[in-house]
């Protein structure tokens, strides 16, 4: 008999054992070059040190891009609740108990989901659960460190618990379910978030349409979780819609970058179905294109198809197809089509969708078990397949994560030994990026370069007198990979000098007046720039992410340049307390214009779409704490 401390044992024993290669050696999955390390850690340590250290949470990210917001970055987490483990802790041991805490709940999520909401028996439910931690896509998410999409797989199951049980049930903690679970897919991954939203919608009405009963009332349930999912939402939400035409996402709809390319249909059903049979092998595909579910898997699956009945198979078949040509990229036969859809370019991988794949798969896989365990005849066949594919699951996931891990080169550890002398406040700029972020975090120092999915489109376009080169195309690094690479890029010192640069680091030599050579760390010079200008043309007396203070009592200009980044959220006080508006220079930086006897201005970035959204969400919080109070109030006493 399964007993539920059995089932949790067994999916917290399937999670850890799952990932044995990520405990065995950390270092190989926490220290690989990926987005982890170059874009997730380097913000959790900032925020980490500006709350410890500084105590502050900060909005602005001064390390990267001569400063960007962070508010509204949609893969900062600055609200995500459980990333507080981070703060107690170091970030590396963190990061693996957040790993296995996602895993865990979301193995008894699908659990739950296949038990209370499709009514599958707890051996069903459970193998459910086992195949979704075993999944090799998981893999691919730890290998390419996709920090956001492990956390954002936890929360797909209770969206779909929540929604099966607005039918079941007319128990109001069902939307409040709903609402926490899309919550969490927001904060994790934005696209996952999306991509479960459209999914969520065509359950509902599919389900509708099957279960005719009480609509009217399902309907308002699902409005009721909409709503309270916005208001748990709005302090990230409202800032990101406020920024969302600011930025560099755009220009995917001006010059369309479909990733992965498939060489063919073939390649794409050989990495479904048969991966190591592919040119590469599977240590040599792309993550983008480890896309497997499994034979075994993929049997139980089918076996589950068959089974069901005609308006469930309708209902399955055609978001399947969709979301198969989608997935195809440049090799579906729809791509002329869907390639001139602002949705499909700014989605940018189309294999993002294929998680939605692999659940149908795995619940069709527990439908198939469900039915057939209680066959005497089929039974030991339906246990066969049930080990071949968890077996099938592990091997592949392991082969996968045993890929060796990317090299980052930089520049020696006696360049930051040498810079740590200077005490002044300045910007650096390495050519070919030979800095990684999480160790300009570490050392506190701010690059005009950067890597984040999305760039302000003012800093973009100057970006270019800033590099000495010219690019028009979406890029996640700033100076894009192809640039730095296969140019030999002569920055100009005055446009530098202008942003506060006083360190410029190269692989090759700077021909360009203005430029003096410091040092040579093995193959890296670097060069003091003589152009350098002040970060503000008067002194600046309070620094931190959100508020800088600079005196004015000395200074008699009219106008006041500060060389940080011009953003709608910043706002400028006069004396602290008169409101005037911060310009934008031809240069994108923050210009103000003073009034006479002014002794000092301040800067905060405080967005408007912020302060309402804070309002919101915080109003929310209250609503429901006092529910809880409520229900508990009402249940156990």
């Amino acid at each position: 008999m399964l007993t539920t401390k059995k089932i949790i044992s067994t999916i917290i024993l399937a999670s850890i054992f799952t990932n044995l290669p990520l405990w065995a050696d950390p270092s190989h999955f926490l220290k690989r070059g990926n987005d982890l390390q170059e874009f997730f850690w380097p913000i959790i340590l900032f925020i980490k040190k500006q709350i410890l250290i500084n105590h502050t949470f900060p909005l602005w990210f001064n390390t990267i891009l001569s400063g960007t917001p962070l508010l509204p970055d949609p893969q900062s987490q600055l609200f995500y609740p459980p990333n507080i483990l981070f703060l107690f802790m170091p970030i590396e041991i963190a990061f693996l108990i957040n790993f296995i805490i996602h895993t865990v709940f979301g193995g008894i999520g699908f659990y739950l989901a296949a038990k209370a909401g499709f009514r599958f028996s707890r051996v069903a439910s459970l193998c459910v659960a086992i195949f979704t931690i075993t999944s090799p896509k998981m893999a691919g998410y730890f290998e390419a460190g996709h920090f956001g999409l492990i956390e954002a797989m936890a929360w797909v199951p209770y969206t779909m618990l929540a929604l099966l049980k607005l039918f079941q049930t007319k128990e109001w903690r069902w939307s409040i379910l709903l609402a926490l679970s899309m919550a969490g897919l927001f904060y994790t991954h934005t696209v996952t978030f999306l991509i479960s939203a459209i999914a969520s919608a065509y359950f509902f009405m599919s389900y509708s349409i099957i279960h005719k009963k009480n609509t009217i009332r399902r309907a308002i349930s699902y409005l009721f979780g909409a709503i309270i999912g916005f208001g748990l939402t709005a302090i990230a939400l409202l800032p990101q819609l406020d920024w969302k035409n600011l930025t560099t996402r755009y220009l995917l709809t001006e010059k369309p970058q479909i990733y992965p390319i498939w060489n063919s249909k073939i390649e794409f059903l050989k990495s479904v179905f048969l991966p190591w049979t592919t040119t590469t092998g599977i240590q040599g595909l792309d993550t983008e294109k480890w896309i497997p579910l499994g034979l075994s898997v993929s049997s139980l699956a089918i076996l589950g198809f068959i089974l069901a009945n005609k308006k469930i198979k309708l209902f399955i078949i055609l978001p399947t197809a969709f979301l198969l040509l989608v997935a195809l990229g440049n090799s579906s036969p729809l791509y002329s089509i869907f390639i001139q859809m602002e949705w499909y370019q700014l989605m940018r991988v189309p294999t993002r969708v294929w998680f939605i794949i692999v659940l149908i798969a795995h619940f069709l896989a527990g439908s198939s078990i469900d039915k057939l365990l209680g066959s005497r005849h089929l039974k030991p066949f339906i246990y066969l397949l049930i080990i071949l594919s968890v077996c099938e699951s592990l091997l592949l996931y392991w082969t996968f994560l045993a890929k060796p891990a990317g090299k980052r080169e930089g520049i020696s550890s006696d360049f930051y030994s040498f810079i740590e002398n200077d005490k002044s406040r300045y910007r650096v700029f390495c050519i070919d990026r030979c800095i990684p972020q999480l160790l300009a975090v570490k050392h506190d120092l701010e690059l005009v370069e950067g890597y984040t999915t999305v760039q302000q489109i003012n800093y973009y376009q100057h970006s270019w007198g800033l590099v000495g080169s010219y690019w028009d195309y979406y890029s996640l690094p700033i100076p894009p990979t192809g640039v730095y690479k296969f140019q030999k890029l002569q920055p100009d010192p005055k446009t530098l000098g202008k942003y506060n640069v006083k360190y410029v680091i190269s692989p090759h030599q700077l021909t360009g007046k203005g430029f003096t050579l410091a040092k040579k760390f093995d193959d890296y010079f670097l060069y003091i720039n003589e152009a350098l200008q002040p970060r503000a043309s008067a002194p600046i007396t309070e620094y931190s992410p959100n508020f800088i203070k600079i005196d004015t009592s000395n200074y008699h200009e009219s106008v006041l340049l500060l060389a940080e980044v011009y953003s709608p959220g910043w706002n400028a006080y006069l004396n602290g307390d008169e409101k005037v508006e911060i310009q934008e220079s031809p240069d994108r930086l923050r210009v103000v214009e003073l009034k006479p006897n002014i002794q000092y201005v301040e800067f905060k970035y405080d967005p408007e779409s912020y302060k309402y959204g804070r309002i919101i969400t915080f109003t929310t919080l209250t609503m429901l704490a006092t529910w809880f109070l409520y229900y508990l109030y009402q249940h156990y006493y």
